[in-house]
């Protein structure tokens, strides 16, 4: 799914306008990478609140181990596990309908009910990785801004899921 076509599901999710009162998510993220939720709440693609979903929608949970993207977090491998299928989980997004966090999926021909308990999981070791490099990255941008760019800021590294970029675009 592209990004383009991410932002067009939450642009039509947001126009909805839905008046569904559902409870804060529980972030659990920080100490576990994978747990069993409960299924709150559902929305087709078209943003409307449905009880069963099969195909490309948005999932509240009682709680989630899924971080909303940033930092690069929208790296991670996220997904959703009924029995044996495997639900991919494309995006998440806490401001729609404050602090509950509504993950975007494709169920990939499962079909999901309220209050169904999914097993959410996170590609641990692909976060591994990706932390580390993040956090190089981190070191390398403080290097080459604060040491051998007297402190100016630059665009010297771009965070990509698999390299990253440096550039030294200093005029000496």
């Amino acid at each position: 799914m592209t990004n383009e076509q991410i932002e067009l599901l939450w642009s039509t999710l947001k126009k909805q306008n839905n008046s569904v009162n559902l409870p804060l998510t529980t972030f659990l993220g920080y100490n576990q990478t994978t747990d069993t939720g409960t299924v709150l709440a559902l929305f087709d693609a078209n943003g409307y609140p449905v009880t069963t979903l099969n195909g490309i929608g948005f999932i509240a949970f009682d709680h989630t181990v899924f971080l909303c993207p940033w930092r690069g977090s929208n790296f991670w491998h996220r997904n959703i596990i009924k029995k044996d299928h495997k639900i991919s989980v494309f995006d998440l997004n806490k401001q729609i309908y404050k602090k509950v966090y509504l993950h975007l999926v494709d169920t990939n021909g499962t079909t999901i009910e309220i209050n169904d308990l999914l097993i959410q999981k996170i590609d641990v070791k692909r976060r591994i990785k990706i932390t580390k490099n993040h956090t190089a990255q981190h070191i390398l941008s403080y290097i080459i801004e604060h040491i051998l760019n007297d402190g100016d800021m630059t665009d010297s590294v771009q965070i990509k899921t698999d390299y990253a970029f440096l550039a030294m675009n200093k005029s000496w």
